[in-house]
């Protein structure tokens, strides 16, 4: 198996357009990415639909979403290339508000790679981020079902970057079977956004995250996904970040304050009250 992901510039397909055997190169490796190639993109499919092991393809730009999973394609990139800052984490992560309908199993949406411990260095390190936005960043990609690739040098990791990088409970968000992607359930002046996610064993995961500058309070009613205090139920909650279930059984609404960039995210159990 190859380590290192070969990349197919339109130029060059271009230029060797017509020979199958110039698209076989890319037999040995497990992922290739297909790069703003969009109408190359049949042909050079049509050209690998024979090769065994040939997996996955990724591309981006070019309203990639409206059209690449009648392709076949495993997954895409709906976004430019991330940046490791704050501000770029927020633009990327603004961009995929109404993109939730295009993402499922099969044909996964790559909001590109992770800056999680690149803090500030690398082919993209523009100042870094801090614990927390780091922590934002990695819960909002497994709220999204985003591929988690490491984009930081993991033989210099720190234990900070180690402990995002393994948090369990967030990656299971993120590999849940049904892929299901997060709705907005709540939206406080466009800075404190709450994210729904159903989960294939009935729970949901609930993501609160403050795009702000300030302290802010985050806030869903339950009511708001189809739970009213009416229907005799309420919910459980299991804190996805300290690994811990939450005293009690919540029935009307949670809200919690958040830091500023900061983030909370609960595996939610719907129980009888």
């Amino acid at each position: 198996m190859k380590y290192v992901t070969p990349y197919l510039e339109t130029e060059r397909l271009f230029l060797k357009r017509g020979s199958k055997e110039d698209y076989r190169k890319v037999y040995e490796y497990d992922f290739t990415k297909l790069r703003d190639i969009a109408g190359e993109f049949e042909y050079v499919k049509l050209s690998l639909d024979d090769i065994e092991g040939f997996d996955t393809y990724a591309l981006e730009y070019d309203n990639v979403y409206d059209w690449i999973r009648s392709s076949g394609a495993h997954m895409f990139r709906s976004t430019g290339d991330i940046i490791d800052n704050w501000q770029s984490v927020v633009d990327l992560y603004r961009s995929q508000m109404e993109k939730g309908p295009y993402g499922a199993p099969g044909c996964f949406n790559d909001l590109d790679m992770l800056i999680v411990g690149m803090n500030g260095s690398g082919n993209v390190g523009r100042g870094g981020c801090n614990y927390t936005e780091y922590l934002t960043h990695f819960a909002i990609w497994s709220m999204f079902n985003s591929p988690l690739m490491i984009g930081c040098d993991i033989r210099n990791m720190t234990a900070e970057t180690l402990k995002i990088l393994t948090n369990k409970d967030l990656i299971s968000i993120n590999q849940d079977e049904e892929g299901r992607q997060p709705y907005l359930a709540h939206n406080n002046w466009n800075n404190t956004h709450t994210w729904i996610k159903p989960m294939a064993n009935g729970e949901y995961a609930i993501g609160y995250f403050n795009l702000s500058d300030n302290r802010a309070d985050a806030l869903l009613y339950f009511h708001d996904i189809g739970i009213p205090v009416s229907s005799g139920y309420g919910l459980e909650l299991y804190d996805c970040l300290s690994h811990k279930k939450l005293d009690g059984v919540y029935k009307n609404y949670y809200n919690t304050i958040l830091e500023p960039h900061g983030c909370a995210v609960f595996k939610a159990k719907m129980v009888k009250i």
